[in-house]
This record gives structure tokens, C-alpha cells and sequence, in this order.
């Protein structure tokens, strides 16, 4: 072999040896590499974003949580649709097999009696009927129930009545004559001034001169009568006095108390505008108070005329 040939032998040998060190050298491809996307291939679809911790809803809280809150927070009966009691009593229908929920609804009727009570005594049926009826729903068979619908109705009753007597009272006082002012006396005519006498002239020769009589100042006039005052109005007589009833829970708690008011004794004796001063203790006795005054009866006297006036409330202990 010539030393061309064998060059060439050579050469092809170390270009088959580079050959096989560079196949050697790359990492083969992964059967199940993705390939790679074409440019103008359309995009693969976003995943959406979470949305912020802000803006995720919050669930509502627990029923029985609420209820707890809204004793914490005094607010056992009021308002409507937020309180204790409702939530309490929704608890119940939803486990009425649960005794928590019924005793914690039993530790909550006494005060909602009283609020009941006190609302009556505002004379604010609404919600003296409102509060009667979460009473019912706590316990149907209470025996404070029937107590509190007889003052409910019968407080109804009294506003009708006082509006049917104000509506009488007012048509009264339209009925009624206005006093006319008094007249006042017409004064005398003023007498008439004397004339003066003028003596017939004489004659010149023997008539004597005489100065002319001077007349009389005329009189004064007479004095104009000023009008009589008028009789001062006799204060109002009290005829007929309604005793109050006493309440019943101030009786069963041995209490006794007194309520000043104040009021407008109308024209007729019929008495308007009864308003409570002062009250002890208070949020007892006021409305059986103003029940009782408002059915005093007094003389008429044409004129309205304010009083005051003070109902006791005191225990029979003869018995």
C-alpha cells in the first residue's frame, strides 16, 4: 500500500472515531418528552387564578353562636328578629329534644314578662303584643298569659274610651258659647253750657253802661263707669273618684308605692292630659294611676283648668 493510501486510511478511521464519540456523548431523548410547540400553533388555556382571601364568602354563624352573642350583648327580646329568645327558639324547633335550649328560653321568660308589662304601661300596644306573644311561644301554658292578654285588651279599651271622650269633650267646647266681653257703660250726655242773658239795649240818654255778663265755665263732664271685673272662676270640685286597681304583681311582692301626676280638668269635669310626674318605685304603678284618674269626674266650671293630684298605693293590713 502506497503512503497515499495509507493517509487515507488513516484520516477515515479518525473521522469515524469522532463520529462515535459525539453519538456517544448526547443524552437520548425521553420516549414521552412533550415536543415542542410550533410558533403560530394557538396557546394552551390558562389556569384561573384563586380568587383573594377578601373576597371569599364567609359562612353565615352558627345559629347557636348568635343566640349566645346576642345575650352577652343584652339584647334578649329586642330587636324583632335579632334576639336571644328568637334564636333560642329556633334552636328549639330544630332539636326540641335538646333541654339546654327549652331552660335557657325558661331562664329568659321573666324578663320578657316585665318588658311585657312595661309596655303596657307606655300604652305601646304593638309591642306589648309582640312581646306576649314570644311569652306564648316560650311556654303556652304559663299562668302569667291570661293576666297579660286582660291588660292588653283592656288597656286597648282604655285608649278607645279616652279618644271617644276627648272627641265629645271637643265637641263640646265647640258647642259652647264664647263669653261676650263685657259692655261698657255709655256715658251721660254732657250737660249744655248756660247761654248768657244780654239785656235789651236802653236808650242812650238814661240807659247806664253795664259790663256784659260773663258766662258760666261749663260743668266737667261726668265720669265714664269702667266695666265691672270679671267674678273669679271657682276652682273645679272634685265629684266622683275612681280608686285604682292594684297591680298583681306588686301585690304579690308585698309593694306599696304613690304616683304624683299632673292633668287638665276640662270645662265639663271631664279629666284630659293626665301626665306623670314622679313615680315610686317606678315602672309599677303608673298605669293603674292614669287608668283611675282619667275616670275622675269634677263640677264644671266653662274653663279649662290644670291640676295636679297624687294616687297612693298601699296593702290592706286589716286583713
Amino acid at each position: 500500500m502506497s503512503g497515499i493510501d495509507r493517509r487515507r486510511v488513516a484520516a477515515a478511521a479518525a473521522m469515524a472515531a469522532m463520529l462515535l464519540a459525539g453519538c456517544e456523548q448526547q443524552p437520548a431523548q425521553a420516549p414521552n418528552a412533550p415536543v415542542a410547540q410550533a410558533p403560530d400553533a394557538a396557546p394552551l388555556p390558562e389556569r384561573a387564578a384563586p380568587a383573594p382571601a377578601a373576597q371569599v364568602e364567609q359562612a353565615d354563624e352558627p345559629l347557636l353562636e348568635r343566640a349566645r352573642r346576642a345575650r352577652a350583648e343584652q339584647r334578649l327580646y329586642a330587636p324583632a328578629g335579632d334576639n336571644a329568645v328568637e334564636h333560642y327558639l329556633a334552636l328549639r324547633a330544630e332539636s326540641p329534644e335538646e333541654a339546654r335550649f327549652d331552660a335557657a328560653l325558661q331562664d329568659l321568660f321573666p324578663y320578657v314578662l316585665i318588658a311585657t308589662e312595661q309596655a303596657v304601661v307606655r300604652e305601646d300596644l304593638a309591642e306589648a303584643q309582640r312581646l306576649a306573644a314570644l311569652l306564648a311561644r316560650i311556654d303556652a301554658q304559663a299562668r302569667a298569659l291570661p293576666r297579660i292578654g286582660e291588660a292588653i285588651a283592656e288597656n286597648g279599651a282604655e285608649l278607645r274610651e279616652r279618644e271617644r271622650e276627648r272627641q265629645l269633650a271637643a265637641a263640646a267646647r265647640a258647642a259652647a258659647p264664647s263669653p261676650s266681653p263685657a259692655a261698657a257703660a255709655p256715658a251721660p250726655p254732657p250737660a249744655p253750657a248756660p247761654q248768657p242773658v244780654v239785656a235789651a239795649a236802653p236808650s242812650v240818654e238814661d240807659a247806664p253802661v253795664r259790663p256784659e255778663p260773663t258766662p258760666a265755665p261749663a260743668p266737667p263732664p261726668a265720669p265714664v263707669a269702667a266695666a265691672p271685673a270679671p267674678a273669679p272662676v271657682a276652682a273645679p270640685v272634685l265629684l266622683h273618684r275612681v280608686e285604682p286597681r292594684y297591680p298583681a304583681v306588686a301585690r304579690a311582692r308585698r309593694i306599696e308605692g304613690r304616683v304624683e301626676l299632673a292633668y287638665v280638668v276640662r270645662g265639663d269635669g271631664t279629666v284630659d292630659e293626665v301626665e306623670v310626674l314622679s313615680a315610686h318605685p317606678e315602672g309599677i304603678f303608673e298605669r293603674e294611676a292614669i287608668g283611675s284618674v282619667r275616670r275622675w269626674r269634677y263640677s264644671a266650671t266653662g274653663v279649662d283648668t290644670p291640676m295636679r293630684g297624687r294616687v297612693e298605693f298601699l296593702l290592706d293590713t286589716s286583713s
